[in-house]
């Protein structure tokens, strides 16, 4: 069973478990699925969903399949995973205890000091098995 511990190797310890019910989606142009622009047919695949959580800033929502859904969960899922306006579809971990989501990625910011070499910076990532992703642009190093 997966875990996470909060506040360093001290700190608390909350086991997570696969949630059947929820489904994470991240839209691949930043913003709601449901608040668009995404064409008809993509918001067609929410209407047997209800939100449960949502960080809109970055495109990212968590759904619940509604009693009523004529389809399982896991064939939403395999639908919005392969609909051209999501980015990501998949399973929800949740507290164990409180059963609320908890989200993740496998993405992280690194800001070296803005005098540091680029190259060296650079090296530094890929020694640590680390590739860059996106550089931002108001943000040297």
């Amino acid at each position: 069973m997966p875990e996470v511990t909060y506040g360093g190797e001290n700190g608390k310890t909350v086991q997570l478990e696969v949630d059947p019910e929820l489904v994470a989606v991240r839209a691949r142009r930043g913003r709601s699925l449901r608040e668009g622009p995404v064409t008809p047919p993509e918001a067609a695949l929410l209407d047997d969903m209800e939100s449960v959580l949502s960080f809109p800033q970055v495109g990212v929502e968590v759904y619940r399949r509604s009693d009523e859904a004529p389809r399982s969960m896991e064939e939403m899922r395999q639908e919005l995973h392969e609909s051209p306006a999501t980015r990501f579809a998949g399973r929800v971990l949740v507290d164990e205890k409180t059963r609320e989501p908890v989200l993740y990625t496998e993405n992280l910011f690194v800001k070296f000091f803005d005098d540091e070499n680029r190259d060296g910076c650079l090296d530094i990532l890929r020694e640590a098995g680390l590739t860059v992703k996106q550089e931002l642009p108001y943000a040297t190093n």
